[in-house]
């Protein structure tokens, strides 16, 4: 039992013992502020609630201890006088109440494990089930989001950002989990905004669901962080009142997720600064927002040669593939030649190594030849392409001209005869869809695209 808790419960008796109510709470404890939902009143009366809650679930095994706190601090007797009632010495007398604080904080703390694992299971349902068994690469990720995401100020919303498959919602799904063990957040609220994601099997498949709005988004909140607003007949604005306020209390962490599916962006985003700070948000979009005023992005990039065979091992291991777990590097190395660092599109190539040899379906990916290769690239790329005009599209089909390590935008422009300000505007829009990757330092950039993207310009473009 920790000591240190123990004075800690010590002093708060003291202090109702002298109608002190003082500046010591337990407001840090989840029991304290699972209590304060239920009950409104200040934290030192919410004080008072949890260790009154737990006097009675220690009754149950240590009654007499039980009674001695009771009429020695709630009922303020003087500790001569009970020792009297009860034929002890001073000395005895403190000893068996130094004991029977030992045993209350004892039990406050047993409670408040239970009221954590009862947090943790709570928010865990919020979450998107993980898609995954492990994951690969993002150690410095999650430790990059964390950090942004626990400071006590701006940015309030942050962005991940990147092609489809790449792993943009598992990034979020492990930042979020991660989080769990901060307990720094209140409450989680995670919303999805996806019509349409693609099976391990190769199949499209398109969800129900209306495309979420402004409205949409408050009216999921209210459900999950609200629940008893949620069906009641109140005006929203009223219930937008209360959400903001809740918000504004204590720090919740809100995912949404693809939301490149909102049918309109723009108008979303000012939803959401009122309801920031403390509480931030945390998106997931195939398009790149980090043009929009007070969001912090990060691009989630490619994995390497090394995660990328490591995760196509794993997926070798979980589908009983001895040939793929026992297979070399260098024999696995043409997967990632043709599809990159894409966690999708690897996972996607290595079941299908049940069936067909990798020689073939490497070629069926580069000539876009099989219905689960047209599939793949439809998920990623058709939505995006339709979006495009010509500039940007005979810009995107010069890209894999250049080498895998980028080109300058001089060297774009030799190759593709753009006028330097249409190919300026052009890469404006593909690095805003991830199709082209931006990188290098101030006064120099490269543009360069992913094996994948390389991949599907080859053949599948031309079919569209």
């Amino acid at each position: 039992m920790d000591k240190q808790f123990k004075s800690r419960i010590h002093a708060i008796l003291r202090s109702w013992h002298q109608d002190d109510n003082g500046s010591e709470s337990l407001s840090d404890l989840r029991l304290h502020q699972r209590k304060a939902v239920a009950v409104n009143a200040p934290p030192h009366k919410i004080t008072e609630y949890v260790i009154v809650d737990a006097l009675e679930k220690m009754e149950e095994k240590y009654a007499a201890d039980a009674d001695l706190l009771r009429q020695r601090f709630m009922d303020k007797e003087l500790a001569f006088r009970v020792a009297n009632e009860r034929h002890e010495s001073d000395a005895t007398f403190y000893r068996k109440q130094s004991k029977a604080i030992e045993r209350l904080a004892t039990t406050i703390e047993a409670l408040e494990l239970e009221a954590q694992d009862e947090y943790r299971d709570a928010l865990l349902q919020r979450l998107e089930p993980p898609s995954y068994t492990e994951l690969f690469g993002v150690e410095e990720h999650i430790v990059e989001l964390s950090a942004r995401l626990l400071l006590p100020s701006a940015p309030w919303i942050v962005a991940i950002g990147g092609v489809g498959g790449i792993g943009k919602t598992s990034l979020a799904n492990a930042v979020a989990r991660n989080q769990l063990e901060s307990g720094y957040w209140e409450e989680f609220g995670w919303v999805k905004a996806r019509q349409i994601t693609l099976s391990l099997g190769g199949e499209i498949n398109e969800k129900r669901e209306s495309q979420l709005d402004a409205e949409g988004l408050i009216e999921e909140l209210v459900d999950q962080l609200l629940p008893e607003l949620a069906h009641s007949p109140i005006p929203q604005a009223e219930k937008l009142t209360t959400l903001r306020q809740k918000l504004s209390e204590r720090p919740h962490l809100i995912i949404i997720d693809n939301l490149e599916t909102v049918i309109d962006l723009g108008n979303l985003l000012p939803h959401l600064s009122p309801l920031c700070g403390p509480t931030k948000f945390l998106l997931t979009s195939r398009n790149s927002i980090f043009g929009e005023a007070g969001v912090s992005y990060f691009q989630v990039p490619e994995l390497s040669l090394t995660n990328a065979l490591s995760l196509v091992r794993l997926e070798g291991k979980i589908r009983s593939l001895p040939h793929v777990t026992q297979a070399s590097d260098d024999e696995l190395r043409p997967i990632y030649d043709v599809v990159g660092g894409n966690p999708l599109a690897l996972r996607l190539v290595t079941g299908q190594l049940h069936i067909h040899p990798l020689n073939d379906i490497l070629e069926d990916l580069h000539d876009a030849g099989g219905a689960k290769s047209r599939n793949l690239y439809t998920y990623i790329y058709r939505k995006i392409w339709d979006s495009l005009d010509e500039s940007a599209r005979q810009a995107l089909l010069v890209m894999p001209l250049a080498s895998s390590q980028g080109a300058s935008l001089e060297l774009l422009c030799q190759i593709s005869q753009m006028d330097r300000s249409d190919l300026y505007q052009a890469l404006d829009r593909l690095v805003s869809f991830n199709l082209v990757d931006s990188h290098g330092g101030l006064n120099e950039r490269s543009y360069s695209i992913h094996n994948l993207t390389r991949t599907f310009l080859h053949e599948q473009v031309a079919q569209w």
